[in-house]
């Protein structure tokens, strides 16, 4: 890491802090704070949805997919734009789940189905997962942060040597949970906005450098020596021996969009 890139991760910093702030003035109601009153916009809302599932655990997968697959998975994940589209449009879930104004999925439960145990037992698991969650999702950020900013394994703090990585996984989450707690939605929802902004931005200069500097010629060749029968980087119906990146993969993936539409908490409170 160069003094340039730390200057943009500083950047990016105090812009998303600077959001914060000024969201933190909007919070005076409980609907503030859990839904955002629920007057967000379709492109701010559509511009944080995508930031909140665009993760350093995120993007370490999707490099290990390619890497494993190549281009072949792209064909069939793009199968699932139009079913999303059809859900989006439909309102499938959606619109009953805000006809009744409730602000979780567990608070609907209770709703739904009269029963206050229901709701405890789910907002219990809710949390549950979210610890477990808290666990894996941030430890492969942190060991991604590690690895790119070529960070040492060991910081030395008053003559004390101590680990590298608690002390950055610690910081990432301190980070997420003063901004969530500080500003609620509103705040997560506009730093997220700020953020998806500035990475569409980094991505199509990215993708511009990419292609200028290595061209299709040099990625499709390396790609082409890689392809096996049965295992084809390019084909994607020549995918038969692809391990885990198989067509039952995808069908599964196809699926579960439709199956799990509201039921990741994390993301889809940007629809309450």
């Amino acid at each position: 890491m160069h003094a340039a890139d730390w200057a943009t991760v500083a950047v990016l910093a105090a812009v998303v802090a600077l959001a914060n702030v000024r969201a933190m003035r909007h919070n005076r109601s409980v609907a503030d704070f859990v839904a955002a009153n629920r007057s967000a916009g379709p492109y701010l809302l559509a511009t944080a949805d995508g930031t909140a599932g665009l993760g350093a655990v995120s993007i370490v997968a999707n490099l290990e997919r390619f890497f494993v697959a190549g281009f072949a998975p792209r064909f069939w994940l793009l199968l699932g734009t139009p079913i999303a589209m059809v859900i989006t449009l439909s309102g499938f879930v959606r619109w009953r789940f805000r006809a009744t104004r409730s602000l979780t999925m567990c608070q609907f439960f209770e709703l739904r189905y009269g029963s206050r145990r229901l709701r405890i037992v789910a907002g219990g698991l809710c949390w549950f997962s979210g610890v477990v969650n808290m666990g894996i999702f941030p430890g492969v950020g942190t060991r991604f942060f590690l690895n790119f900013c070529d960070l040492p394994e060991q910081l030395e703090l008053g003559g004390v040597e101590l680990p590298t990585f608690p002390l950055l996984m610690a910081l990432l989450l301190a980070v997420s949970l003063s901004l969530t707690v500080s500003g609620g939605q509103i705040a997560v929802i506009v730093t997220d906005f700020a953020q998806g902004v500035f990475c569409a931005l980094v991505f199509l200069a990215l993708c511009a450098y990419l292609a200028l500097r290595f061209g299709w010629g040099q990625a499709a060749a390396a790609l082409e020596a890689a392809s096996a029968p049965g295992n084809s980087l390019f084909d994607p119906f020549d995918i038969a021996e692809a391990g885990s990146f198989n067509a039952f993969y995808y069908a599964s993936t196809l699926y579960m969009l439709v199956y799990n539409t509201m039921s990741w908490q994390v993301r889809d409170t940007c629809d309450f």
